[in-house]
């Protein structure tokens, strides 16, 4: 009877331990990774999890039709891009409302507040990479295509950011705007590149 009781045992505390899905498991493929000039993880687009540099969950970012949506840890509107459909000019907004605009057109990406004050722009250049803009139209960074990444410099060529994959220096351009934190920077790039 012995025998018994402990493959019961076994199977209830087997039974027991399945806790699901974990969010950013180790060994968890990456969509896309986003690293600091030193190489170092800054986060990491897991399925919808969104992580940290150390694999912790952050939030989630998914992308439906011409919708991109992150959300926080607890399930709190972060930010949602959508397009409108009147002027093509993708509207941001978070919880409490509108948040931010972004523009496109074949000459200049841009990030706006919600009131129209700039952020920052990206200009594509003809020799597949990009410059990043301060909202007083002064040059900030340089994006250039490096193997499967994108990689944002400062203006003296020093690496700041890491983008991998990426196929379109202009989308990943965002990552050089500093008044945005990265995983807005992540949400725009993902929404730029659709």
């Amino acid at each position: 009877m012995k025998p018994i009781f402990l493959a019961l045992a076994l199977v209830a505390a087997a039974a027991g331990c399945h806790r699901g899905r974990t969010p950013c498991a180790p060994g968890t493929h990456s969509k896309l990774e986003v690293r600091n000039g030193s190489g170092a993880l800054e986060l990491a687009w897991k399925g919808d999890d969104l992580c940290d540099g150390q694999l912790r969950p952050v939030g989630t970012l998914t992308v439906k039709g011409n919708t991109v949506t992150l959300v926080d840890p607890a399930g709190k509107l972060r930010l949602e891009l959508t397009q409108d459909p009147q002027s093509g000019v993708a509207q941001g907004r978070d919880a409490e409302g509108p948040h931010m605009r972004l523009y496109r057109d074949v000459r200049e990406l841009r990030v706006l507040r919600a009131d129209g004050v700039p952020l920052g722009s990206v200009v594509p250049q003809t020799t597949k990479g990009a410059i990043v803009y301060n909202p007083a139209s002064a040059p900030l960074a340089k994006v250039s295509l490096r193997d499967r990444d994108a990689v944002v410099t400062d203006m003296a060529g020093s690496a700041l950011t890491y983008v991998t994959p990426a196929h379109d220096p202009g989308p990943a351009g965002v990552f050089g705007i500093p008044s945005l934190d990265s995983a807005e920077q992540l949400a725009i790039y993902i929404y730029w590149s659709r």
